[in-house]
């Protein structure tokens, strides 16, 4: 049975409210108290709830206050004219302690009055609903509730009737009530629309400054290696391999609108073992006599990829085709348990080819992931045996505008 934890926390909550053009906390219309509402010291919150989902940015939180609250000098206050839709509201917890962990951030959709019954009589209670900031952004636009759009509906529908109200000769004051309706419409406009503008740009500069860049340095590591001859695979049962990339790439390179070119330079370094369970301790594989041995292989590649880009959930995604020629050098050596394990060492110097794909992908600017896998032709000895077979690397790559930058990395 698995054990599992079970860990018991004590929020201390805190819940500020913020205004969305300023960032400043909220005042309230009638004490001039800021709208900051912290466990233990102010009894208007009742309750709170918030949810934020796994698979998305999106979230909603609620919260329960009493409506009336009193300044400390026998003055009684309400609460309801404070909240205004769009108000940015933080919450806060702690363990016990004070509440300076932030652990949500929205804006409120709706405000109302709700009643309870209990044993003991009515109770009236101050209701504000609403979803996560981060929920507008994947979003780009907000979308008003029905309660908002219903009155903007009204609104537009009771401002036709300014003129006939004025013509009528309909008393003064309800067309000045309509005048401020529509004013306050205007405002409601302006707020999405300032908004719409803001994530606009922020997504459009993002996009910018992602696909500006491209790979300049890599450096990856073998998660699988073997080679296409089976003798190879039988002795040396522990491969690994690890090359470091130069990629010369410009933003002028390209065979279309997303699709791109680049040349670049590969030294690679490979370590073939024999390990303890292939050589048994007679020095035998077998019926063949053997002594465990490693090989080591250095080389360079001079290559050209084929690349197509995509750019979507705010990541670059790169799917490149590399081709290239690689020199290698082939280094083995053993000990000779006849002759005092002397070492015994031979060398190869070999040419080939090989090709592959790989995907590049990029959530920062700087740094990007990839994936790679290859295979090649590169024939070692007398009786060319292939080294070059299935080889998958992973690793990290180093991305700039610039090429200048990547030259004092090598």
């Amino acid at each position: 049975m698995n054990a599992r934890q079970i860990v018991y926390q004590r929020p201390c909550p805190k819940i500020i409210i913020k205004d969305p053009e300023t960032g400043k906390t909220v005042k309230s219309k009638n004490s001039g108290a800021e709208l900051e509402f912290v466990a233990g010291k102010n009894t208007n919150l009742l309750s709170y709830s918030f949810t934020l989902s796994i698979n998305d940015i999106s979230g909603s939180f609620s919260a329960t206050f009493y409506p009336d609250y009193n300044d400390g000098k026998g003055n009684t206050f309400s609460l309801f004219d404070d909240f205004e839709k769009l108000q940015i509201v933080e919450i806060y917890e702690g363990n016990g302690t004070s509440s300076e962990k932030p652990v949500f951030c929205g804006i409120i959709r709706s405000k109302k009055y709700v009643a309870q019954t209990n044993d003991s009589g009515g109770h009236r209670r101050i209701s504000i609903t609403g979803t996560a900031i981060t929920g507008l952004v994947s979003q780009f636009y907000i979308n008003l509730d029905v309660a908002a759009c219903a009155m903007t509906k009204q609104l537009r529908t009771q401002a036709d009737l300014i003129n006939e109200l004025t013509i009528n000769g309909k008393k003064e004051e309800e067309v000045k009530y309509q005048e401020k309706m529509l004013k306050k419409e205007k405002e409601y406009e302006k707020i999405e629309e300032d908004f719409l503008l803001r994530t606009e740009k922020a997504a459009e500069q993002r996009k910018k400054e992602l696909t500006s860049r491209y790979s300049g340095i890599r450096i990856g590591w073998s998660l699988f290696h073997s080679t296409m001859d089976d003798e190879m695979n039988k002795y040396f049962t522990v491969q690994h391999a690890f090359l470091y990339d130069w990629i010369i790439s410009d933003e002028d390179m390209k065979l279309s609108d997303k699709d791109y070119y680049d040349g670049y330079l590969r030294g690679f370094f490979k370590k073939f073992t024999m390990s303890d369970s292939s050589v048994n301790p007679t020095g035998k594989i077998g019926d063949d006599v053997i002594y465990k041995s490693t090989a080591l292989l250095f080389g360079l590649d001079i290559g050209l990829r084929i690349r197509h880009r995509m750019y979507f959930l705010m990541t670059v995604f790169d799917i490149y085709f590399p081709f290239g020629v690689r020199f290698q050098i082939y280094d083995e050596s053993a000990k000779d348990k006849r002759f005092d394990n002397d070492e015994i060492n031979v060398t190869f110097y070999s040419c080939g080819v090989y090709g592959g794909c790989g995907l590049e992908i990029a959530f920062f600017k700087s740094i990007g992931l990839f994936m790679e896998y290859n295979i090649g032709y590169t024939p070692v000895g007398t009786n060319k045996i292939n080294v070059d077979g299935h080889q998958v690397y992973l690793g990290v790559t180093y991305r700039s505008t610039s090429q200048s930058c990547c030259l004092p990395f090598l």
